[in-house]
């Protein structure tokens, strides 16, 4: 947390805006196909990691780090959905969101932050 506070201080006024909706919170993300988008963030998938983490973050608001990691890596790589939609969802369910390191760990596992690389969690 306290190294995601650094990168996330240069782009504090985008990503910590005051927004009242969590809609209004990022810049418009490239258009997500509703289907797929609506069952990952409904737990939905058909892959029983992801599902159960998404349910678990609805119902408790709490997630396994690693659970995130996986859930990160399908909605950017496999299902090649822009990363900050999952972001932004979870910045409104996380019950211990921090803005730095919500928004840096879904940037470094989509492969756009400050060290990307072409990670894929299985």
């Amino acid at each position: 947390r306290t190294f995601a506070r650094w990168p996330a201080a240069g782009v504090a006024g985008t990503l910590a805006t005051g927004a009242r909706t969590p809609r209004e919170a990022i810049p418009a993300p490239r258009a997500a196909p509703e289907e797929a988008w609506l069952r990952w963030a409904t737990g939905a998938t058909g892959l029983p990691l992801v599902d159960a983490t998404l349910r678990q973050l609805h119902a408790t608001g709490f997630a396994s780090n690693r659970a995130r990691q996986n859930a990160a890596s399908l909605l950017a790589k496999d299902l090649a959905l822009d990363w900050r939609l999952g972001a932004e969802l979870f910045q409104w369910l996380l019950a211990d969101h921090d803005l730095g390191a919500n928004w840096g760990n879904w940037a470094y596992f989509a492969g756009a932050g400050t060290d990307p690389r072409n990670r894929h969690f299985r």
